[in-house]
């Protein structure tokens, strides 16, 4: 251009440039009019003519609130001032050394300029279309856009350090090429991650106030050094700081992007913004009094009771002095309703005034029983309180008499409570009377197994424990004198007690439903003791934490949350950040824990290499909890735990792979292989259900799931996003893995990634191996990774490991599928019949025995031998009601099943019986019949083979049966009672919830079949039937 025009016509060249780009939009301007007026006009509708007029102003409060409360937000703001204000020194500097380099030759000076704008475009035009799309895939967006700043530090010191045309260049590329590569497409792509209504106005606030603000404040910085107000080290100094500023800002921006994101993509629009300030209103007498009068005028009427009950709370709120006598007045001229919820507001408050006392004692009498239960409550709860807060004038004598002679209407809860009071300070005829009633609880103990009628009477154990605790613990105090609470702690610890001696034998009982009552009076002993593991509650809690029933173990954390409060990390809860199961840690990290600097101490030595592999439950609470609380510093040792987690999950893929290759096209004739292949798949998933559960620590677990269903979303878009959310928690590499396993890959493209982790899909025979420990020589021993350990440790999967291997052998491949001689296998059975102790395996392993001896020696095997456990299971899996319930949850049901035979022609029952159980045909048929009321003919409804099930609405509600059931042939039935079910869904809410959603899928596709056939019927035929209903 300067060979051509020449300098002093270069101005020329751009007013003529200018002209053509105000033609061009004029132009525009004329051809669109119509239709900018039409979407103007759109727009003005659509809102309303003030905020019309003051748009502008609005949307720039709009963004300066959506800002404010939005941490990533708030830190691109900081961020963008900070590069505002770099760009503008960087120029400044390096302009003074490219001025000081052609000092007198300007054309000079102009072609540099030229040529470096020319690199500047052509690399960065080079830069954003070969490279910045490959190391966005690579390191992700939350990385990459630490670049920029990385580099932009880098020009900074450069150029303060060692100023020269070097750095010069740096410094003027860094703001033009660099900027626009790395930073302006990055940045985008970081408001990407906020919602719509949100995006426009915070960016237009940061581009219209913060970026002015930067070159503003970047001018004044630049004039002061040319005035010689700012000598150089200070602005060096200014220079460094803000870029190290820009850098440390920009961490912050990783780590709120990964947030919103998943927010995003959860569809909370408003998830990224939290607001915990809380505005305190101050008592208006103007409104106490209008309170007063409004309450005064209501009717007495009931109905009116509950708005009565409301605004006297209010009232009592702004004014308790004189809204208390108020209360207690209208508690005469208003129904029960009142009465209820006065008293138990007023007993919430803690109120000890006489009046109130007398109310509640006169209310003992009252016709309603809910006011009945809220007087004793609240009398209850004014006997324990300290003896300073009570009135003189009512004696406890007096009240405690009220509430023995309504003892046996009290729940259970309060007979415990007041048991004990009456066994400190009752007539010896109520210590007598209360003392029979405490044995009676405590008998319960020595029941062996809990029949479905004993199990409502089961928690009355829990209350005479409780009773006996503080009876044993007020019978140290008299005799004994303990001078405080530690002479107290160390008697409770140290003397023979019945109490310890009853927990202790309770511990050991083989009904889960007994050792559960135990839990809340070793809490309430364990925080007497302040958690101390040497105190014997705390050592008993840590046994039932060992249990081996999930739901013990759960039970003693939800006891935690609803009975502690805010339970220190000592012992208890330090085992249970580390218990196997995921819902057990996840309700232990919910807990209120109380984290102060030396806990948080503590918790980061789990992130310690050596403690991952030692103990990687643990690692992940810790993680969780750092994560939760803000803690930097997570992040490495989150990278190593989804690393071995997404290896772990591969690994039981590649087993999973194998036995779905052998499966085949023959699936139907070997289940078993079908089965374990189905259950390797859902340990896996169970892995990847821990690592989602760890990131959604920053966010919540609703977010995370988002994420996950839109990794299999039909939405490139939706996709590419869950894929970013992934990659800002997780190293690029680790969030690739981590989503070929969630986005139903290929089972070739799960191999190929497996194997650039170094795992290798497995021969059968090592499948075999690894569940079948037994098996395995030591020289071709594939090692289980220690996390997956639990998996084996039920059974379960040797059980069907073994059932596998009978498959194959009765299939007559075994030569040709595995490497393991007859000889070895009937070694192996007879070996672990004597060494391995699960109920599951020993009756596979039996079982297994008997096929192999029965085929050497062609006999026929019996067939009228019952179904082991594991042939239970895979039976049940085939059942369509039960298909899609995980292969633990069948296993259960397994446990519980019955099997029964009927011969032909029997009738199972009749039509109105109302059995309460659900049949499963093993093999045979029935019929489903229907005796007509007219006639007496019998309908045959439906015929049922193998694999089908009947009566299954009645196992859930016990309604009458709607037809008879007779038995065509001879038939086998797995039956399933709805007493043992029930009994088990209580201690298995999971259970229950899981065979809720296979009832509701089956009822669901039954519909459909009969729409289905609806519509398959001819029109004609569909009229016809029409006009004959009319």
């Amino acid at each position: 251009l300067n060979t051509i025009v020449g300098l002093e016509n270069t101005p020329l060249v751009w007013a003529a440039c200018l002209a053509i780009c105000f033609l061009l939009v004029s132009t525009i301007d004329r051809r669109l009019r119509s239709d900018v007026e039409q979407i103007e006009r759109r727009r003005q509708q659509a809102q309303s003519r003030k905020k019309a007029e003051q748009g502008g102003i609005q949307n720039l409060r709009d963004g300066f609130n959506f800002v404010r409360k939005s941490g990533l937000l708030r830190a691109l703001a900081i961020a963008t001032f900070a590069m505002v204000v770099l760009m503008t020194l960087l120029i400044f500097q390096s302009s003074r050394i490219f001025a000081e380099q052609f000092a007198n030759d300007s054309d000079g000076l102009f072609a540099f300029y030229g040529l470096l704008g020319g690199i500047s475009n052509v690399g960065g035009l080079l830069i954003q279309s070969l490279l910045l799309s490959r190391l966005v895939n690579w390191l992700g967006v939350g990385t990459m856009n630490l670049v920029f700043p990385a580099l932009t530090l880098g020009s900074v010191a450069a150029i303060n350090v060692a100023p020269g045309m070097a750095s010069g260049i740096f410094a003027r590329l860094d703001t033009n090429m660099l900027k626009q590569t790395f930073r302006n497409p990055l940045d985008a792509m970081l408001y990407n991650s906020l919602p719509v209504n949100t995006k426009a106005r915070a960016r237009g606030f940061i581009n219209g106030v913060i970026v002015p603000a930067g070159t503003l404040s970047a001018g004044l910085i630049v004039l002061a050094a040319r005035m010689g107000a700012f000598n150089t080290p200070i602005i060096i100094g200014i220079g460094i700081g803000t870029a190290l500023l820009y850098v440390l800002i920009m961490f912050t921006v990783r780590r709120e992007y990964g947030r919103a994101i998943t927010s995003l993509l959860a569809g909370d629009d408003i998830a990224i913004f939290r607001q915990d300030a809380s505005e305190v209103v101050p008592t208006d007498p103007a409104t106490v009094k209008w309170l007063r009068q409004k309450l005064e005028s209501l009717p007495a009427d009931p109905t009116a009771d509950g708005q009565a009950v409301f605004i006297s709370q209010m009232l009592y709120d702004m004014d308790a002095r004189t809204a208390l006598p108020l209360m207690l007045e209208m508690t005469k001229q208003r129904s029960s309703l009142f009465r209820k919820g006065t008293i138990e507001f007023l007993d919430l408050a803690g109120v000890a005034q006489v009046d109130f006392i007398r109310l509640c004692q006169r209310s003992l009498e009252d016709p309603e029983p809910m006011v009945q239960e809220a007087a004793a409550s609240a009398l209850l709860n004014y006997l324990k309180r300290d003896t300073g807060t009570r009135s003189a004038i009512i004696p406890e004598d007096s009240i405690l008499n009220s509430l023995y002679l309504r003892l046996d209407d009290l729940s259970l809860e309060e007979q415990a409570q007041l048991v004990i009071l009456l066994m400190r300070s009752g007539s010896p005829g109520q210590k007598s009377k209360v003392r029979s009633l405490l044995e009676n609880w405590l008998s319960l103990a020595n029941l062996e197994n809990v029949k479905k009628e004993e199990e409502a009477n089961v928690p009355m154990l829990g209350a005479g424990l409780t009773v006996l605790a503080e009876t044993e613990r007020q019978n140290l105090i008299v005799p004994m004198h303990p001078a405080n609470s530690t002479e107290l702690k160390y008697l409770s610890n140290t003397q023979p007690s019945r109490f310890k001696d009853l927990i202790g034998r309770m511990l050991s009982h083989p009904d889960s439903y007994i050792r559960q009552q135990v839990i809340p009076v070793l809490l309430r002993e364990s925080q007497l003791a302040q958690w101390e593991d040497q105190y014997w509650s705390v050592q008993f809690l840590l046994r039932l934490l060992d249990d081996q029933e999930e739901g013990i173990r759960l039970a003693v954390v939800e006891e935690l949350e609803e009975k502690i409060g805010n339970p220190p990390l000592k012992p208890v809860i330090w085992k249970a950040l580390n218990d196997p199961s995921l819902i057990v840690r996840r309700a232990a990290c919910n807990l209120p824990l109380p984290l102060g600097w030396a806990e948080m101490r503590l918790i980061r030595d789990c992130l310690e290499s050596d403690a991952i592999q030692t103990e990687p439950n643990r690692a992940e609470s810790a993680i969780y909890l750092l994560k939760r609380a803000n803690q930097s510093g997570v992040r490495p040792a989150l990278s190593r735990v989804a690393e071995a987690l997404i290896r772990d999950a591969y690994w039981l893929t590649l087993q999973g792979l194998t036995l779905k290759e052998m499966a085949g096209a023959n699936s139907k004739s070997r289940p078993g292989i079908l089965l374990m292949a189905n259950a390797l798949r859902e340990d896996a998933n169970s892995l990847l259900e821990q690592l989602l559960w760890v990131l959604s620590a920053s966010t919540s677990e609703e977010e995370i799931q988002a994420v996950r269903r839109a990794l299999v979303s039909s939405d490139a878009a939706e996709r590419a996003n869950a894929a970013e959310a992934l990659e800002a928690n997780l190293p690029p590499a680790t969030a690739r893995q981590l989503i070929h396993l969630l986005d139903q890959s290929s089972d070739e493209k799960i191999i190929a990634v497996a194997q650039e982790i170094g795992l290798h899909k497995p021969s059968l025979t090592q499948v075999l191996q690894t569940a079948w420990s037994q098996l395995t020589p030591e020289h071709t021993v594939m090692k289980t990774p220690q996390r997956l350990r639990t998996f084996f440790n039920d059974g379960w999967l040797t059980a069907a490991a073994i059932h596998m291997l009978m498959e194959i052998h009765h299939a007559g491949q075994a030569d040709a599928e595995i490497s393991i001689p007859v000889e070895t296998i009937r070694a192996t059975l007879g070996s672990t019949l004597k060494t391995d102790t699960r109920p599951n395996v020993q009756e596979a392993a039996a079982r297994a025995l008997t096929e192999l001896e029965s085929h050497e020696k062609d006999m026929p095997m019996s067939a009228e031998q019952p179904l082991t456990l594991i042939e239970k299971v895979i039976f049940l899996k085939e059942v369509p009601f039960f298909s899609e319930l995980p292969f633990r949850e069948i296993s259960i049901l397994a446990g519980i099943s019955e099997e029964v035979s009927y011969p032909a022609e029997h009738k199972i029952f009749s039509q109105g019986d109302t059995t309460k159980s659900l049949y499963l045909i093993i093999k045979g048929r029935v019929s489903v019949q229907q005796q007509q009321t007219r006639t007496g003919s019998i309908v045959r409804l439906a015929t049922l083979g193998a694999k089908n099930y009947f009566a299954e609405t009645s196992l859930f509600d016990g309604a009458p049966h709607q037809a008879d059931i007779m038995t065509i042939d001879p038939v086998d039935i797995l039956l399933i009672r709805q007493s043992t079910l029930f009994t088990l869904v209580r201690r298995r809410p999971d259970l229950g919830l899981s065979l809720l959603k296979s009832l509701s899928q089956r009822l669901r596709e039954t519909y459909a079949q009969i729409a289905q056939s609806e519509r398959a019927k001819p029109q004609k035929l569909v009229n016809l039937y029409d006009k004959l209903e009319g």
